[in-house]
């Protein structure tokens, strides 16, 4: 479907530049763009980024854009996490809310929310995770940019949930938890200091749109497939990359909303949203944790210094991205479950392609993953959590994440050679559901 929705739009562009006479360059412009779409094995978001290049040339051309690339209509259905694109697993709290207004209250407060039960309600079936946490989290920010704020951001939330590819892990849903985890991060380590409502905007995007686009592989992968992506932004950080260029993008194209933030305020959160997205490389991942470590440790970090400031902000989007690792056990599991599942589907294409899949990507290892686990949890997660818990007056980090990290190590150390899907059937067998207390931080 989205393949022929594709070609009907170079279609209808090709037809526009013959009846208006394009000129030259555009016509050249268009026909190169052309082909790296026809032999590239790109989705929707990746064409209409690129397409989009071609408006400064002729800015006609961007009005065709705009209506070629409406959402396609399709008939009514039963609404469910599984045909909205972010299906997660069932939730397996015994204690659950009485209504998704008690949930969302939670939203940015309780490390412990569960998402898995509130994606199921109506609210967010209807209007999407990262509607429904963006909504809440930006809504008294929203009040204090601008009068018109809030009812012009419900666009852009909008079509950022529509740019999330329904893809096992790296899908909405994810990012709505990103967004809830990072706020409640932020709030733990920066008591000394808090965001202006710009820079929470700022803070709050970047991590509801830190994956937009995301097409379920990664660099690596990219690179070996001399995918197009990977192409224009030269093997660095190419899909962090991208979710920042296809995030400007959506914002770009509200100029309802652009032109609410003045044009130097929104030179300074550029800066800000591109250092935040660009960090979720794990390629990179020591060397955000030593930015901090080593101001920290040499006396020289000062929470009042703007790019301080940020370097801490780095660390807590960075535990929000990996943040189901610091979920209970029972949270954590599904969460592990899925993410394999998108690697297998990478490790089974990379199979076809004759490319040797690392240990993560192949299906055929799956009983490693509890001995994998452990091994992200000792090299990746822990230093992280270590250097966030030096900025945590409250110890709700070490009371919370790390216990339940230690938990979950606990936990694989004890299913070792077991796979995901045996570990489930164990606990449906048991019947198991588990009472999971709040975790709520203190906002006083």
């Amino acid at each position: 479907m989205e393949k022929d929705h594709v070609s009907k739009c170079i279609s209808e562009i090709e037809n526009y530049l013959k009846q208006t006479n394009a000129n030259e360059n555009v016509i050249n412009s268009f026909n190169t763009l052309k082909n790296i779409i026809i032999n590239s094995k790109l989705n929707l978001s990746v064409v209409k980024l690129l397409l989009s290049k071609l408006n400064n040339s002729s800015p006609s051309l961007q009005a065709v854009n705009t209506s070629i690339f409406k959402p396609e209509s399709s008939p009514k259905e039963t609404m469910t996490p599984e045909n909205r694109g972010w299906t997660i697993g069932k939730s397996r709290r015994r204690n659950k809310l009485s209504n998704e207004n008690e949930y969302i209250k939670q939203i940015g407060l309780n490390w412990h929310l569960d998402l898995l039960e509130l994606s199921n309600y109506p609210t967010v079936l209807e209007a999407g995770p990262i509607v429904v946490v963006g909504k809440h989290l930006l809504q008294r920010v929203g009040d204090l940019i601008h009068p018109n704020f809030n009812s012009n951001l419900l666009p852009i939330l909008q079509n950022l949930q529509q740019h999330y590819l329904a893809n096992p892990y790296h899908n909405a849903l994810h990012a709505a938890t990103v967004g809830h985890m990072s706020k409640l991060l932020s709030n733990i380590v920066t008591t000394k200091r808090k965001l202006d409502p710009y820079e929470e905007f700022a803070f709050i995007i970047s991590s509801l749109g830190h994956d937009v686009g995301h097409p379920g592989k990664t660099n690596n992968y990219l690179s070996n497939t001399n995918n197009v992506l990977s192409m224009i932004y030269n093997d660095s950080s190419t899909l962090e990359n991208y979710h920042c260029s296809l995030l400007f993008y959506i914002m770009r194209n509200n100029s309802s909303f652009y032109g609410l933030i003045p044009k130097h305020v929104w030179s300074s959160l550029r800066k800000r949203i591109i250092q935040l997205i660009l960090s979720t490389d794990m390629a990179n991942h020591f060397l955000h944790i030593d930015n901090v470590k080593e101001k920290r440790m040499a006396g020289t970090f000062d929470i009042k210094n703007d790019d301080d400031y940020w370097l801490l902000l780095v660390l807590c989007i960075k535990a929000a991205d990996i943040g189901h690792n610091f979920l209970p056990w029972v949270d954590h599991l599904p969460w592990t479950q899925v993410l394999f599942e998108e690697f297998y589907k990478q490790g089974d294409e990379e199979k076809m392609q004759s490319i040797p899949p690392l240990l993560f990507f192949d299906r055929n290892e799956s009983n490693n993953i509890p001995n994998l686990q452990l091994e992200f949890f000792n090299t990746m997660t822990q230093p992280l959590l270590n250097e966030l818990n030096y900025f945590d007056e409250s110890n709700f980090i070490n009371e919370i994440l790390s216990k339940n990290s230690n938990d979950n190590s606990n936990n694989w150390k004890k299913y070792d050679n077991k796979t995901i899907h045996e570990i489930l059937t164990e606990l449906e067998n048991n019947n198991v559901n588990h009472e999971i207390p709040d975790a709520f931080i203190n906002t006083s």
